[in-house]
């Protein structure tokens, strides 16, 4: 045989939802000249629809691996063909395939993110928030403190993470609150800090 089909999978291109399919020609140097391309269109339930198209380039005449220009043609030519019969036959004979790797894949993916999702919900309800009360007794403090130092800063754990909230409070005719360095109001900003974690309150630089 004048050509080699690289390898491929049908169940790898079906989780994928897209995949290639390519040719090495002897007397030609590159690896894939010829290629099948693989693509499922429609991304809602029921709207599956797969298709197949080829497109190939000169390849890149190697004259070392095989002398005879017609002979590499003919190389090209034969493996086109072949090429063009799988293409042609792949849907009819692997397109249920296909599309239950797709289902089987999205239907995984699926269970993992469930699955994080409800061990984040699980870290976030066994973290106990601040509180608004407790919240407002910080804001008080900021003030007083930015009152007495033009600034002042705290910073608290996410629930459930260990991602951190900065919040700033500036004193200038009036105390500004900043979280995250973006503006935000003395009410917001007591409701905010009431959502975030009561496992650490620091003083930030």
């Amino acid at each position: 045989m004048n050509y080699t089909i690289n390898e491929y999978s049908i169940e790898q291109i079906g989780r994928s939802g897209s995949g290639r399919i390519t040719c090495k020609i002897d007397g030609y140097w590159s690896y894939d000249p010829i290629s099948l391309y693989v693509d499922r269109k429609g991304w809602k339930p029921g709207e599956a629809n797969w298709t197949v198209t080829m497109s190939h380039s000169s390849g890149g005449r190697d004259s070392k691996e095989v002398a005879c220009d017609m002979q590499a043609a003919m190389n090209f030519a034969e493996a086109m063909i072949q090429m063009a019969n799988i293409g042609k036959s792949l849907l009819s004979l692997h397109g249920e395939a296909l599309e239950k790797s797709y289902q089987d894949e999205r239907a995984k993916l699926k269970a993992e993110f469930e699955a994080e999702k409800a061990a984040l919900n699980a870290k976030i309800d066994a973290d106990a928030a601040i509180g608004e009360a407790a919240a407002a007794g910080i804001v008080a403090e900021m003030i007083v403190d930015a009152t007495t130092n033009t600034r002042a800063a705290r910073q608290f754990y996410r629930r459930g993470s260990d991602c951190k909230t900065r919040v700033y409070a500036e004193k200038w005719s009036h105390t500004r609150f900043k979280m995250n360095g973006m503006p935000v109001s003395k009410k917001d900003v007591i409701a905010e800090i009431a959502k975030l974690s009561a496992r650490i309150v620091e003083v930030a630089a």
